[in-house]
């Protein structure tokens, strides 16, 4: 009898992709799904090979045809640059993506969220939304006012990632942006964050 441990070990090896060697091994496309927990450049790389490489499979496949992606989101952020990466592999794939959210979505767990083909989220998920910040260690004062000033332009971006998938509005952004907002799935809802609560399994 297997236990927890195997088991869980045994789904990761047939159903979650976390590097591209994971995707070489299940490359019949049974199962294309993808778990971004905290999000850092090892996880960026993974999806991004992970999501090209289903793209390249389907590439004679009608778009109608194909079988989606499932990004399944439980995530409490990280890095920036790693997540405008992720951002940018699932607004490419012409293979519909779905982010499904299971627990958590906060900071750029919120952002990648947002951006599916279709975006669904379990009944007791929530969201994060927050400006987030930078750090620096020991850090002259020339060096923290060049890593400031592209810290913001990442932030811009990920504001118009807002705006474009969602019914946030700059108004509401100008009230909210010093704030830590947390959101339950039918506040996620009413702001377009998502699409759909669901409380059946996609298979």
């Amino acid at each position: 009898m297997l236990n927890t441990n195997d088991l869980l070990d045994k789904y990761k090896k047939t159903c979650l992709v976390k590097t591209f060697s994971d995707v070489l091994e299940q490359s019949s496309g049974i199962n294309r799904e993808l778990l971004i927990g905290d999000i850092d450049e090892e996880y960026a790389t993974g999806a991004e090979m992970a999501i090209r490489f289903w793209n390249l499979m389907d590439k004679d496949i009608p778009v109608e045809e194909r079988m989606p992606i499932k990004v399944y989101i439980n995530s409490y952020g990280g890095s920036v640059t790693a997540g405008l990466t992720i951002i940018d592999v699932i607004s490419m794939s012409k293979t519909p993506v779905y982010t499904i959210v299971m627990g958590a979505a906060y900071s750029m767990g919120l952002e990648i969220a947002i951006c599916g083909h279709k975006r669904y989220c379990y009944k007791n998920a929530s969201y994060l939304f927050h400006e987030g910040s930078i750090r620096t260690g020991s850090m002259d004062a020339n060096k923290f006012k060049n890593l400031a000033d592209f810290y913001k332009k990442e932030l811009e971006r990920t504001k118009q990632n807002l705006f474009k998938y969602t019914a946030i509005t700059e108004e509401w952004y100008k009230e909210h942006q010093n704030d830590d907002v947390w959101l339950f799935s039918e506040e996620a809802l009413e702001l377009k964050l998502v699409d759909e609560i669901i409380e059946e399994f996609i298979l």
